[in-house]
């Protein structure tokens, strides 16, 4: 190989040391290893930044909120921890029928209250008086006295007091104006005296009829009211009817069914032998 005259060193090796070095990198490393080489070190690149980057940031000052002062005996509220509360049994809910407790008591409905005094005519106490409200009964002492707890049922209903050998006594409608937990106080005065009717059932041929059935044909207080007691004939055909007020009264008789019974003229009270003349048969 021929040299110009006056070119050097450098004019026979161009590029000096560093040529040489990468013809030799290029000669020692295979050429599908270049582009790996070269990701690598983009990547170390990239993470000594995000260090430099996040050691600038841990040295910036950071606000110190001081703990707030707190009354003696009491912890400071940014000291405070929420403690969720203690798991404990289900309960129902409280509109579900048994959801109410056992121990706490139903809610009590207040009744109302009736007593008073029942008096003969002449003023004495009537104490063997029978008072009665709808359902509710009560006997009279030996001064008179009674008292009626009354139950919701009772409503509009009368009032009736009552001693045998004496008119009855009777309020009507006495129970609409008693009000739930209400209390009321009665002056109660029996009727006159009452009277009796005296008579006999007899078959057509004369026979006395056994235990067919005697009631007036009409109103009767005591037999509305519970306390009129039945009234039949004996073996001889013969009854005695109580406690009958003042004036005229039908009687009938029945042996079983009230519809076929026979009725009598109409009678007195106080009257004796009232007859009344049955077919057995019928």
């Amino acid at each position: 190989m021929a040299f110009e005259k006056g070119s050097g060193f450098a004019a026979r090796r161009p590029g000096g040391r560093a040529a040489e070095l990468h013809a030799r990198m290029s000669h020692a490393l295979p050429k599908p290893v270049l582009p790996l080489f070269v990701a690598v070190a983009g990547a170390l690149a990239l993470l000594i930044g995000l260090v430099r980057s996040s050691g600038r940031e841990s040295s910036r000052p950071r606000d110190v909120h001081p703990i707030e002062e707190a009354a003696a005996g009491e912890e400071p509220s940014s000291l405070r921890v929420a403690i969720a509360p203690t798991p404990s049994e289900a309960k129902p809910f409280p509109d579900h029928p048994e959801a109410a407790p056992a121990s706490v008591p139903a809610a009590r409905h207040e009744l109302a209250r009736l007593s008073g005094i029942v008096l003969r005519p002449e003023g004495d106490p009537a104490s063997e008086a029978r008072v009665v409200l709808g359902a509710q009964h009560a006997r009279c002492r030996a001064d008179g006295r009674f008292e009626l707890v009354l139950e919701e049922q009772t409503g509009a209903g009368d009032l009736l007091a009552f001693e045998p050998g004496y008119e009855p006594i009777l309020r009507p409608a006495l129970g609409a104006s008693l009000a739930a937990g209400s209390t009321h106080e009665l002056r109660l005065v029996l009727g006159p005296s009452t009277r009796s009717l005296t008579g006999a059932v007899l078959a057509r041929d004369g026979r006395p009829l056994k235990g067919w059935t005697v009631e007036l044909d009409g109103i009767d207080p005591l037999a509305d009211f519970g306390l009129r007691e039945r009234v039949s004939t004996d073996a001889d055909g013969h009854f005695v009817f109580p406690d009958v007020p003042a004036g005229l009264h039908v009687v009938r008789a029945y042996a079983e069914r009230r519809e076929l019974a026979l009725r009598s003229a109409p009678i007195a009270a106080g009257a004796d032998g009232l007859v009344i003349f049955a077919d057995p048969r019928e």
